[in-house]
């Protein structure tokens, strides 16, 4: 049996590794938490450590020489970072935040992965598992970090993984992985494609017989031969040899149907899809999948993600924050049932704005552009559809809104992260949702049927949302 590490570092004072240090803390192993940042949060959260008796150093340049047995690398921090490549050059042996907590679980651990939808499937897998009678904890990417919860007495481990945690993932292995799909995400940090996938791949490489991996069949197309380890693979999506899929409301495997989600809120492009999974896990758990749209009554979505905050004098908003990428936004518009004025825009992560001219062409009526990206957008698009630069969430509500005609959605799906504007997606998403309250305050809105259009006319925004600065490691 491999001896425990009795001294390491953590890179980062986010979430995951202050989870990372008080799970180390509790195991009675020395740690030293590092972090470059001094703000008011990493100084917050350091103060908390050191009342624990735990080191932490902040405004931290370079690492000492000094021995350290490993470290555990919070996702916040790329691999390309000079302290990991100092590390990485000295043998020192890193892993992820994700890793530690799968060290000490006791529960069996199901994992997801993908560009979109992961945290939403997480919560579903969570809530269906609960109400079946299982003992089951939650989070990961997602919140809480898994060194928060790995050591409870509990039945599953549902656990939302990134590309950035399993960037040093060495033998992170789920007894259930799934992976939805893969699309253009995150490429200002892994580059391209091919290492972005290869990072996300890592999720299964470990696995062993008896393992189950549940991957999307176009993504197992685009995974290198390293990325697959001696678990059992199911693919769905395709519904050709066997895989499992969904087809006219009903999810099947090998032409078995598993689940009817007809006349549910999940019979649709969007959800559908990404249920496949989750049938198939509870067939394979033993449990009855055909109970699956029962399971799921009175579930919550998460906010944020395609949330209707509103349908006055025939508009629909709806806030989709959390699509930070084009292939998010692309979802969303196929979603959309009804011609979108689209609010997109902020701090770009992938530069082929042109992927989504088609759907934008056949969806939306107009773009109002935000953030660092709002002329770039508006110049990418302009061949398809009219486009607005606004720059301000609430200058292109404001325009959105007020052009917008009964029948029309005013849809929030950026296509980019927030950190240009705003401390994240929920920030920026509750800027929405305040802005829709006081457009309905300024119009005296109780109902569709008492809408006018003058109020908004006098309509002006509501100051300047100041940026709050970079994200943090978690």
């Amino acid at each position: 049996m491999t001896k425990a590490p009795q001294h390491l570092w953590i890179l980062g004072c986010g979430a995951s590794g202050v989870a990372a240090a008080r799970l180390l803390m509790r195991r009675g192993m020395a740690v030293t938490v590092w972090d470059e940042g001094e703000d008011g949060g990493i100084q917050a959260r350091a103060d908390d450590l050191r009342q624990d008796g735990i080191r932490v150093e902040t405004g931290a340049v370079h690492l000492p020489e000094s021995t350290v047995d490993e470290v555990v690398v919070s996702p916040g921090i790329p691999s390309h970072h000079p302290w990991c490549r100092a590390l990485n050059a000295r043998g020192i042996p890193m892993i992820s935040e994700v890793e530690l907590g799968w060290r000490y679980r006791k529960g069996q651990v199901i994992a997801v992965t993908g560009s979109n939808g992961k945290s939403t499937v997480v919560s579903m897998i969570a809530y269906i598992l609960e109400r079946s009678g299982k003992r089951v904890a939650a989070g990961g990417n997602l919140g809480p970090p898994l060194c928060d919860i790995a050591e409870r007495d509990i039945d599953f481990l549902v656990v939302e993984v990134s590309s950035f945690q399993l960037e040093w993932v060495n033998q992170f292995r789920p007894d259930v992985g799934i992976f939805l799909n893969l699309q253009p995400n995150h490429l200002d940090r892994h580059g391209d494609m091919a290492a972005y996938a290869r990072s996300k791949g890592r999720l299964f490489s470990r696995t062993i017989p008896g393992d189950l991996c549940m991957v999307d069949s176009s993504v197992a197309r685009s995974l290198p031969a390293e990325s697959w380890g001696c678990g059992e693979r199911i693919l769905f999506g395709g519904g050709e040899r066997g895989e499992a899929a969904y087809r006219a409301g009903v999810i099947s495997m090998g032409g078995r149907p598993l689940a009817d989600l007809d006349e549910s809120p999940w019979d649709n492009s969007l959800h559908g899809p990404a249920l496949v999974p989750v049938a198939v896990l509870l067939d394979r758990l033993g449990e009855d999948a055909s109970r699956l749209k029962d399971l799921l009554a009175g579930f919550v979505p998460l906010p944020h993600r395609l949330e209707p905050v509103g349908d006055y004098g025939g508009v629909a908003f709806t806030d989709d924050s959390k699509a930070t990428s084009m292939a998010a936004m692309r979802a969303a518009l196929l979603w959309a049932d009804r011609p979108v004025r689209l609010i997109a825009g902020g701090r770009l992560k992938e530069r082929g704005l042109d992927s989504v001219a088609d759907v934008l062409a056949e969806h939306v009526v107009e773009a109002y552009t935000i953030g660092e990206s709002a002329e770039m957008m508006a110049d990418a698009w302009s061949g398809a559809i009219p486009c607005r630069a606004c720059f301000r969430l609430e200058d292109a509500f404001t325009a959105a809104a007020k052009d917008a005609k009964p029948g029309e959605m005013v849809l929030l799906s950026p296509g980019a992260a927030s950190f240009d504007q705003f401390s994240g997606f929920a920030e920026r998403g509750q800027a929405f949702q305040t802005c829709v309250e006081r457009w309905k305050s300024s119009r005296n809105v109780e109902s569709p049927k008492t809408c006018s259009g003058k109020a908004m006319d006098n309509f002006t925004g509501f100051g300047t949302i100041v940026p709050l600065g970079s994200e943090n490691f978690i």
